[in-house]
Formats: C-alpha cells, structure tokens, sequence
C-alpha cells in the first residue's frame, strides 16, 4: 500500500481497501461485536485484518477477540473455543482457502454459527470443498460482481474456451492485459517510460472487473464488492 508506484501498477485494490471495506460491511449488516482470526504467518491477512479492527472500531463496532493461527495448521479447537467465549457476532476471517476452509468447517462443528467475513482469498472452490456441506453466513469482498452485466461476455468467451466459470484471478488477468494494451494505445510509444505515463494517468477504464483508475502510488481506485454465500 505504500510508496510511490514508479513503473509498478496493481490492478486490484489493497487489503487495506478490503478491510476497511469490510468493516463497514459487518457494520452496516447490524454486526456490533466481531472477532477477528488472522494468519500469523501472512502479511495480507495481518494488514487486512488491522484495516478492519480499525475501520470497524471507529464506526462504533468492538473487537472482542483478536486471534491468530500460522497457514498449515488443522487442528484450531483451542483457537476457536476462545473465539466462542469471546461472544461474537460476526467473525473476520482473512486468510487463505486451506485454513479458511477447516476454521469454517470445524467452527460449525463447534456450535459457532454467527457470519463470517473475509477478503478474496474466500473466491475459492477449494474453500467451499474444504468447510464441507451447508456453508453459509459467508460474506467477502471480491473483484468483480459474478452477475454484472460487463463480465457477462467475458465469461461467455472464457466458459467456450475453459469449460469454467473465469475467477476473480483470471477476470483481473484480462483486465491487466487489456488495460496494457489501451496504454499502449494512448502512450503512441515503445518506450517503459512513456507507457507507464499513460497507465499513471489512467481514469475510468471500462474493465470487466469495474472500473479502474490509478492514484498516485499506482493501486487502483476500485469499490469492493461484497460476494456472499448464504
């Protein structure tokens, strides 16, 4: 999220921008106590999780519980006896689809029913296989809305090609190459230089993942999108 972006663009938004997002979200949804459980071992999932404690904190919310666990881990009763005792209503969990999965899987198990939020490391079908049957309460920022009307013909073109539904991943993927592609255009030059000039001053672009345009350190301004599973 930090300095000045030079040559470098990021066609998604931060995790920043995810958890401030869904700070907002768990609060707007009528959520006034959260937990949060974060990957030790990932800076996104520390870093969202901060933008959320923070964002959800100054619109009124408490945190009663901020937890932690390191990827690799499969057992997380201990963990999530605590997060039980701590009473929450909603729990912000962001962290990748194989912990992600067994913390939802093994969280119901336990009797810990309230909803969980996430970042888009939750756009997964290994998430989904892994929590197992009746996977619900699941509310996470995502790239793209699956039903907009402008990813309706890319995903056309990518089921011909790919037999899938695209991804958040592969829905980005074409953006950037095309995203490229229109500065190229517009820079009427080879040069590094002048090419990222263009993509610098890029505003508006129509992508099939919203539209795009980038600030001064090279993130793009985005909205978030909340995908639920319910």
């Amino acid at each position: 999220d930090g300095a000045e972006c030079g040559n470098r663009f990021r066609i998604c938004f931060t995790g920043t921008a995810q958890g401030r997002a869904m700070g907002e979200c768990a609060w707007a949804m009528g959520y006034r106590r959260a937990a949060v459980l974060g990957d030790l071992s990932s800076d996104y999932s520390q870093g969202t999780s901060e933008a959320f404690c923070r964002r959800f904190t100054e619109l009124g919310g408490e945190v009663a519980a901020r937890l932690s666990y390191t990827a690799g881990d499969t057992d997380f009763s201990v963990l999530l006896t605590l997060l039980r005792d701590s009473r929450p209503q909603a729990v912000f969990l962001p962290g990748y689809d194989a912990g992600a999965g067994l913390i939802r899987r093994q969280a119901r198990q336990m009797g810990l029913d309230c909803a969980f939020f996430s970042g888009d490391t939750f756009d997964s079908p290994v998430l989904e296989e892994l929590a197992g049957e009746g996977l619900d309460k699941v509310y996470f920022s995502n790239h793209y809305d699956p039903q907009g009307e402008r990813l309706e013909e890319f995903a056309e073109r990518f089921e011909a090609e790919y037999g899938e539904f695209p991804s958040a991943y592969a829905s980005l993927g074409y953006d950037s190459v095309m995203l490229f592609a229109d500065a190229l255009v517009r820079a009427d030059s080879p040069e590094p230089q002048d090419i990222a000039a263009a993509l610098g001053e890029t505003e508006g672009y129509p992508g099939v993942t919203g539209d795009i345009t980038f600030d001064g350190r090279g993130n793009a301004v985005k909205i978030p999108i909340v995908n639920a599973i319910v």
